[in-house]
């Protein structure tokens, strides 16, 4: 497929519209091949899936298990993607990136037209497209060859197309975990490396269940709920040693050196993970070795930069209304610092009597 790079940026959108039209043909042709098609309740909505390589398939499958519907639903989709595996296609790589971009060495090449219509993505890192129509509710996933992607792509799959569909939803995808006690649930939210996902582990073991480790939908408003996406806990060398009867259900054990392990909970422990709950609090984890586990206030402004930052920039395309919603339920929920001096069996013990409180 050819197409031009335009002269001008102001031209770029009425190519991009055009551009993203033709790879989601080329998408859906491509992926006729497919034996049967997905779908899955995801934040209320219904999402279909037909992918084109068994390989990549299993891919963008296997973390959405828990939310699968019958195909035959009465609801119609509000999407549906496209999946094509070029390698698997008979050797039909994608395209390269056709517009101006700012910075030759990103290499993340991204357009959403002014109307907010169409949305480009590409990771030229490993040659894979995401473009999405919002007014067909459709888009497409081509990626050059589905064996290279990288592992913790499997954790969240769709994630940008997610994130581009809840746009302009009261919705938004969150760069956090929730755990919760029945209806009550409480988020997780800071960098990587702050004690999100082994808390997360400690409040399974002592019975609580959870909406996700890593990327949760929330939704705002008077009373804020979460939403499942993907039923994946990820735990590095040194979390995973906490919990040794977890080895035996880690899903990539043949991954590289220094890969997370992962882990989907509706293969180990299908009651663990629950679809929704109402959002209670917020809360921001710190390991402060030496000090006595305990739950603190939080000033706002620190939860919001424990929550904002991370996921406007692991989630492109819609940041100015993905940090406006957030800043939303960062106002709408107390705020608390869980500071984790101790066991994460303490830290979950903590958490579980904040969750006692019920308070909003």
């Amino acid at each position: 497929m050819e197409l031009a790079a335009p002269t001008a940026r102001a031209q770029v959108d009425p190519q991009a519209g055009g551009f993203c039209a033709a790879v989601l043909e080329l998408a859906e042709q491509g992926s006729r091949t497919a034996t049967r098609e997905h779908a899955f309740r995801l934040c209320d909505g219904l999402v279909t899936l037909r992918a084109a390589g068994t390989l990549f398939e299993e891919h963008l499958t296997r973390a959405l298990r828990h939310a699968r519907v019958a195909p035959t639903s009465v609801q119609a989709p509000e999407l549906r993607v496209f999946a094509l595996d070029g390698l698997a296609a008979g050797g039909r790589p994608p395209p390269g990136w056709p517009f101006p971009y700012a910075n030759p060495r990103h290499l993340e090449r991204l357009h959403v037209t002014r109307d907010r219509r169409f949305y480009l993505k590409l990771d030229e890192d490993t040659r894979t497209w995401h473009v999405f129509d919002r007014a067909r509710g459709r888009a497409a996933i081509w990626t050059e060859d589905a064996s290279r992607l990288p592992d913790w792509e499997q954790s969240f799959p769709l994630r940008t197309l997610l994130n581009w569909l809840l746009a302009p939803s009261p919705s938004t995808l969150a760069h956090a975990a929730v755990v919760c006690e029945g209806e009550r649930g409480l988020l997780l939210a800071g960098a990587g490396g702050s004690g999100k996902s082994t808390t997360t582990v400690a409040c399974l073991e002592i019975g609580l269940t959870t909406c996700g480790d890593d990327f949760v939908a929330v939704t705002g408003g008077v009373a804020p709920r979460a939403h499942a996406l993907f039923d994946t806990i990820k735990l590095d060398e040194r979390s995973l040693a906490r919990f040794p009867h977890l080895a035996a259900h880690v899903a990539n054990s043949g991954s590289p050196p220094g890969t997370k392990a992962r882990i989907h909970l509706s293969e180990l422990s299908p009651p663990g993970l629950r679809p929704s709950c109402w959002l209670t609090a917020i809360v921001v984890p710190r390991v402060t070795p030496g000090e006595t586990t305990r739950i603190a206030p939080l000033a706002k402004t620190a939860a919001l930069r424990a929550l904002v930052p991370s996921t406007v920039f692991l989630t492109r395309g819609a940041e100015i209304e993905t940090a406006a919603k957030l800043g939303a339920l960062v106002r709408r929920l107390p705020t608390h610092e869980l500071r984790i001096g101790g066991t994460p069996a303490e830290a979950a013990l903590g958490l579980r009597a904040l969750l006692a409180q019920g308070s909003r």
